[in-house]
């Protein structure tokens, strides 16, 4: 090998270590600050990542589809934030009456983006900005790499399942919680909302059955560690969903332990019998403490939470209510002076 070989092939391993770097940080800020209650975070955690697109993601002519979506998805709300003339956007569903209303007001349309809420579109362009840099330092790491992302992803949802665990059985009022608003008295970890937690958890129940399950395939004695270890981290995932007091996350837990059974169905996993059969053990030990831990700690708070009416938070009519057909506002231009001039600063940009 010359030097010139030896000199690509350093550069190749720098890149790569530097892709996984890349991804470990990107992975760390999405779980463990990624969470809040849209206090303008997303903001900054979008400034690293928008960085790494535009220096070390290939541009959209250039790479695979693989390469070309973290563009695409950019591009969504990149386009709705284009200003359009008052002609093009009076065509565009929903918005015709608006402009009829601004017209009948005295109000002379000007150009407009196609968002009504240009605010919000920024917001969820800068929120994306982030997992779409992660996707994409993730895409260029080697499956070894990619398997050491996975278990630093288990390792943060297991932290923020005991910081879950501490929330739930503290004071409403402890330190602990990290945001003002939030779900108090109810296990949260590093997010604002309860749901955003079980969702974690929940996709990291295959993950972590996923790895435990790999583990003792190549494993050659029955107690293995490292098998142990996310063993531990399944049960913990399962628990740590139920102490959210989610009903959406608990409905999504049933889901995800099917797809576990799925490890355990003859042909779909591979390796020889004897370490099959070790697998559907260490499986049964892990779903055994989990339901004794959920039973013991958890299930009564959640049979109280799966009881009650879903309606009570409004959440189903502010649904229907947003998906109800407005009137026509040339109706409010022919209302009162003060009527029209409250029309107008409600859907003004």
């Amino acid at each position: 090998m010359n030097a010139t070989e030896v000199h690509a092939t350093l550069k190749d391993s720098l890149r790569s270590r530097g892709d996984e770097l890349y991804a470990g940080l990107f992975l760390l800020l999405a779980l463990c600050l990624g969470g809040g209650p849209g206090d303008g975070t997303e903001l900054w955690l979008g400034i690293p990542a928008f960085l790494y697109l535009i220096t070390r993601v290939p541009l959209p002519w250039q790479g695979t589809w693989q390469t070309r979506l973290p563009w695409a998805v950019v591009a969504l709300p990149l386009l709705q934030l284009i200003p359009l003339p008052p002609a093009l956007f009076a065509v565009l569903p929903g918005r015709g009456a608006l402009i009829d209303g601004l017209r009948a007001a005295g109000v002379t349309p000007q150009f407009h983006a196609f968002t009504l809420n240009a605010f919000a579109t920024e917001r969820a362009l800068w929120g994306l900005l982030l997992p779409l840099s992660l996707y994409s330092a993730a895409l260029r790491l080697d499956r070894t790499a990619q398997r050491r992302l996975l278990v630093l992803a288990l390792l943060l949802g297991v932290v923020s399942a005991c910081l879950g665990f501490a929330q739930a059985v503290g004071n409403v009022d402890s330190s602990l919680y990290l945001y003002e608003f939030t779900n108090r008295g109810e296990a949260v970890g590093f997010f604002a909302n309860r749901n955003h937690l079980a969702a974690l958890l929940v996709v990291l129940v295959p993950i972590a059955a996923g790895l435990m399950a790999d583990r003792l395939y190549r494993a050659r004695r029955l107690l293995d560690p490292k098998a142990l270890a996310f063993g531990i981290g399944l049960v913990l995932m399962g628990v740590g969903v139920t102490a959210t007091h989610s009903r959406a996350g608990f409905v999504l837990l049933i889901v995800a332990l099917i797809a576990v059974s799925l490890l355990l169905v003859p042909g779909v996993g591979s390796g020889p019998k004897d370490r099959r059969e070790r697998l559907l053990r260490w499986m049964r030990l892990a779903l055994g403490i989990g339901l004794f831990l959920a039973i013991q700690f958890e299930l009564v708070a959640l049979l109280n939470r799966l009881e009650a009416d879903p309606l009570d938070d409004l959440r189903a009519p502010s649904c229907g209510a947003r998906w109800t057909p407005r009137a026509p506002m040339r109706a409010s231009a022919q209302a009162s002076a003060p009527s029209r001039t409250a029309t107008i600063a409600s859907v003004s940009p």
